[in-house]
């Protein structure tokens, strides 16, 4: 009797039917497939992205990049990475999926002989049989070379090694102990010396005079002592201010002359600058130094500002850095006005509670335009709309309040003074304005092809103009004035005119109390300035060091040439309890990850 073929036909049809998967199931899987495969090129590809344009940020510093762009600069930044990326991930991905899906319907296998059997085996090498195990290893890959580019493993590391090296080396001006101990390390380390050795100066709101010092002729331990005649001290930091831009035969890399007045005045007769080569690069980057509050810190205080990754901008406290001693705290002990002048509103990144906990500073912002003028008088003027950004006003017009206050200070008061200006126009690729002569403003440089080129400019026009200015000021003679760059500019094209390791943050000192031949081929970063800027006002400082920076002035050798600048930036970069309990204080910080972790 012959089978029935029609019925086994039928039956394997059926047996068919039953094992064949639901369309739904099979089109969800098939998406849930592509995405995976998808994922980790692009994140692959975005890593390695930005490695090359920011070859030595840690990872901390390139969340901070991509997560705090102001105006277009942050679009245009994404959309020139995507058009660079965009093409080799999308050549990737095809190859990826054609080489697990048969879109040709050009199946491919080979047979080989299987063992001793020498039975012949047929194996499909086309489209690849396991793709899920394939994309698997792939994600797998991909993934841990993206981390490997961006630092995860060296961040990772980082934070389960400890290291003593801030507990080693951190000078506190104060003189008092900072060796913390099981007691001290949960309240946040030693005390300030107080009591019978320190009478305290009031936290009033005030500007600090002469009879609230308390200083370090009260307190035997002080490490700082005062010239006898107290010098006033500018400080003018440049958002996005480097040596980069000067021309390649000025030391820079630039092909034509942008900021040559700021170049020429490095070599004025009462300047001082210190390079990192033998020409001009300038100041070094330090962890934890790299964005403008934590360089606000650094070169204030010579500490690194430590935070969890993506809290850079997060941290608000009554007791800010609690255990740090800054500049303006040692100003203030000794009876200096303090005064903050930010042409971007100091709220953002906890800018305002720094300077207000460390030398009680009167903050002048776009939130606060007014400055005290006498006991009971303040003084204040309106913002021309042509001055006006998104972050409150131009550099040319912070210049001109700068003026007003300077002008009235030395009308009202013998009282020594410290004003810190703090620019905003440099950021990314910067702001432009319209000339407005109603209110006496020449608007933009707009001699160059790139926006950039004449931000860079214009707020280098605007710094020599005011220093000219300064310098023709009866106050002058008794003022040290230092101009700095807070960090490099964080736009990624900028990066490709230099190599990374090249570039340095512009430094200049005018009328120092005290020089030096020692100024080329050192090794120094912004954590130096802290002790520096004390020296250049005429400041004596037992032993050269404060926080963890040295006087570049004196023969000590600052940390980065004791231990070279990539180990002291591996050292700064673990965790470190001193800095948790006895700077920042365990419970702001632990306030951060809890915060962080919900991010």
């Amino acid at each position: 009797m012959e089978p029935n073929n029609n019925s086994t036909r039928d039956s394997r049809q059926e047996d068919h039917t039953v094992r064949e998967k639901p369309p739904v199931r099979r089109i969800l899987l098939t998406c849930l497939h592509v995405i995976l495969t998808v994922l980790p090129v692009v994140a692959c590809g975005t890593a390695i992205y930005l490695h090359a344009v920011y070859p030595n940020e840690k990872l901390e510093e390139l969340w901070f990049y991509l997560s705090n762009g102001a105006g277009d600069s942050g679009s245009s930044t994404f959309l020139k990475g995507a058009a660079v990326v965009g093409p080799p991930c999308l050549v990737v991905i095809a190859l990826l999926l054609l080489l697990q899906y048969d879109v040709f319907h050009k199946r491919r296998t080979i047979r080989r002989k299987a063992g001793k059997s020498g039975a012949e085996k047929e194996i499909q090498i086309y489209p690849i049989r396991h793709k899920w195990a394939f994309t698997a290893a792939v994600f797998v890959i991909l993934i841990g070379i993206g981390f490997q580019q961006i630092g995860v493993y060296t961040f990772v590391a980082a934070q389960f090694r400890e290291s003593n090296f801030i507990h080693d080396h951190y000078v506190d001006p104060r003189g008092t102990s900072t060796r913390l101990s099981d007691d001290t390390a949960a309240t946040g380390g030693d005390e300030p010396v107080t009591g019978e050795s320190a009478t305290e100066a009031p936290a009033t709101g005030e500007p600090a005079t002469d009879t609230d010092i308390w200083s370090g002729y009260k307190n035997p331990n002080y490490l700082v002592k005062a010239p006898e005649k107290r010098r006033n001290l500018l400080v003018i930091e440049v958002e996005s201010l480097e040596t980069t831009m000067f021309t390649r035969e000025q030391g820079g890399a630039w092909e034509h002359d942008v900021i040559p007045d700021l170049y020429r005045m490095l070599f004025d007769e009462d300047a001082i600058f210190f390079a990192s080569d033998g020409g001009t690069r300038g100041t070094q980057d330090a962890y934890g130094s790299t964005w403008t509050t934590a360089s606000l810190i650094a070169n204030t205080a010579g500490i690194p500002f430590k935070v969890p990754v993506g809290m850079n901008n997060s941290y608000h406290s009554k007791n800010f850095l609690r255990g740090a001693y800054s500049l303006g705290d040692v100003l203030r002990d000794f009876g200096y006005r303090n005064v903050l002048l930010s042409g971007c509103r100091t709220t953002f990144g906890g800018v305002a509670e720094y300077f207000t906990c460390h030398g009680n500073y009167e903050i002048v912002d776009p939130l606060n335009l007014r400055f005290r003028a006498g006991a009971e008088t303040y003084f204040s003027r309106p913002i021309p709309k042509s001055q006006k950004n998104e972050w409150g006003f131009s550099d040319e017009f912070t210049f001109d309040v700068a003026k007003d206050f300077l002008t009235l200070q030395g009308d009202i008061s013998d009282q020594p003074w410290h004003l810190l200006i703090s620019t905003i126009d440099t950021h990314f690729t910067g702001y432009t304005y319209e000339a407005d002569p109603e209110n006496g403003y020449k608007g933009s440089v707009t001699s160059f092809d790139r926006q950039l080129e004449n931000v860079y400019a214009t707020t280098a026009r605007s710094i020599v103009e005011f220093v000219q200015w300064v310098k023709q000021q009866p106050f002058y003679e008794n003022t040290t004035v230092v101009i700095i760059g807070d960090h490099v500019n964080m736009l990624n094209s900028f990066c490709d005119k230099s190599d990374a390791d090249l570039r340095g943050r512009y430094n200049l000192i005018l009328n120092s109390a005290v020089t030096t031949t020692n100024t080329k081929n050192r090794s120094f970063t912004a954590l130096d300035f802290f002790p520096t800027m004390l020296a250049a006002a005429g400041f004596t400082i037992e032993g050269d060091r404060l926080g963890l920076g040295a006087n570049l002035f004196s023969d000590r050798p600052t940390l980065a040439e004791t231990y070279g600048l990539s180990f002291m930036n591996d050292e700064l970069e673990k965790k470190s309890d001193f800095y948790i309990d006895y700077i920042m204080g365990r419970e702001d910080y632990e306030d951060l990850e809890s915060r962080a972790d919900k991010e």
